[in-house]
Formats: C-alpha cells, sequence, structure tokens
C-alpha cells in the first residue's frame, strides 16, 4: 500500500520527466533552428534524397550559401526600414515621395538579387539527370497538394 505522500511524489517526479522529455523533443526542431542550421538540415535532406553527385552538391551549396547571405541582409535592411519608416511616422503630414522612394529601392534590390538566386538554382537545377528532377517534380506536387487548404482552395 502506498502512502500518499509517496504517491504525490510519483506524481511529481513522473510529470517532471514527461516535461522535460516534451521540451527536450521540441527542442530538437528544425523549425527553431537558426537559418544556417536550416539550410543545412534541407541540403542533407536534397542530398539524401536526390544521391547528388560532388559537382551537384557544390552547386547546392553555392545557392544556401547565396540565400544565407541575403538573409543575414534582409535582417539588417529590415530593422533599417522600420527605423525610417517610423520616423516618417513622427512628422506631422505622411512624406508619400518618401515612402514610394523606399518602395522603389526596395524593390530594385529584390529584382536585382532575385537574377543571382534564379542563375544559382538554374545551375544547380540544369545538372540535375532525368531521375532526379522527376524526384523534384513528385516533391513539388506533393508540396503544392498538402498545402492547398493554406491558399483557400
Amino acid at each position: 500500500m502506498m502512502t500518499k505522500r509517496f504517491k504525490k511524489l510519483t506524481y511529481i517526479i513522473g510529470g517532471g520527466l514527461i516535461a522535460a522529455g516534451t521540451l527536450v523533443a521540441c527542442g530538437h526542431s528544425i523549425h527553431h533552428a537558426p537559418p544556417e542550421k536550416k539550410a543545412e538540415y534541407i541540403v542533407e535532406e536534397i542530398n539524401d534524397e536526390l544521391n547528388l553527385q560532388d559537382a551537384q552538391l557544390t552547386k547546392l551549396n553555392a545557392l544556401k550559401d547565396h540565400m544565407l547571405q541575403l538573409h543575414k541582409e534582409h535582417k539588417v535592411k529590415k530593422l533599417q526600414t522600420h527605423e525610417e519608416l517610423r520616423a516618417l511616422l513622427d512628422k506631422p503630414y505622411l512624406d508619400q515621395e518618401a515612402i514610394l522612394s523606399h518602395i522603389k529601392a526596395k524593390t530594385s534590390y529584390i529584382n536585382e538579387e532575385a537574377q543571382q538566386v534564379v542563375a544559382l538554382l538554374g545551375d544547380f537545377y540544369n545538372s540535375l539527370d532525368d531521375a532526379q528532377r522527376e524526384e523534384i517534380r513528385e516533391h513539388v506536387d506533393k508540396f503544392m497538394k498538402r498545402h492547398k487548404r493554406w491558399r483557400g482552395e
């Protein structure tokens, strides 16, 4: 026969173990990892799925590295943008020209960087053989089916 105190202690220890296990399991999720770890995980998954050759892996890593660099630049520019827009709101009137100028500069930057990203992506994709390309198409189709509800379809 268990005493009340022993039962209470058992529940506390069991609950603590369950909570600790949950935290450990959730802490290892790739969704909460830094961008570098997420990118490395994605490259590993693609490499495992497509059995990439060394030259193909080098091209994929070049794309990953460029995307990570853009991410770092975007974080800095985002903070600057927020500060600039906040400063515009401090004025007694809204400077529409300044906002439009900012939007044009941002759009120009995106268009310039998109050319480099597409070139790196094309370089990687064009290095794949037909079977690897088919594998990618199948994954894209699965992704689109899974995420139809997010697009309201």
